[in-house]
Parts: structure tokens; sequence; C-alpha cells
């Protein structure tokens, strides 16, 4: 699955669980303020818990991208224009 597709399903599984808790906590009478903050709180602990499959597969996928060594050829080319602009030519 492509790391996009991943932060997509992740981030409306989190989006979801809050509005499906809030939802419920506006039924249950609260103000939306409160109810907002319960909302968010059940929300994390149940992403927390029962997604740690998908986070994790996004943290392998952040960690793959950092430590990844592909550049390309205009990436270098303007890293070496900036440096020699701000003058660290040691390079």
């Amino acid at each position: 699955m492509k790391s996009s597709t991943r932060w997509i399903l992740y981030s409306l599984f989190r989006v979801g669980l809050f509005a499906a808790a809030f939802a419920a906590m506006m039924l249950i009478g609260l103000e939306w303020w409160v109810a907002a903050i319960v909302a968010t709180v059940v929300a994390f602990a149940i992403s927390y818990i029962f997604f740690s499959e998908p986070r994790d597969a996004l943290a392998r996928d952040i960690h793959d991208r950092r430590q990844s060594t592909d550049r390309d050829a205009d990436s270098d080319v303007e890293n070496a224009l900036l440096d020699r602009s701000l003058g660290d030519d040691k390079v």
C-alpha cells in the first residue's frame, strides 16, 4: 500500500472516531466544548489501543523516507548553490 494511502486511511479512521464519539456525547446532552474534549480523549485512546498496526506502518514509512538515499540531481545542485551563496564553499 502506498504511504499516501496509509496517511489518508489512518487520518480518516481518527476523524471518524472523533466524529462518532462527539456525536455520542452530544446525544447524551453534554455541552459542545465538553463533548469535544471527551471525544478527543476517547478517540485518542481507542486509536492508540486498536490502531497500532496502521500507526506503526506510518512510522516505518516516515523512517524509511527519512533514511532514503535517493536524491535527485536538482536538489544537489540547489544545495550546492545555496552553500556557495552563503559562503560555505568548503565542500
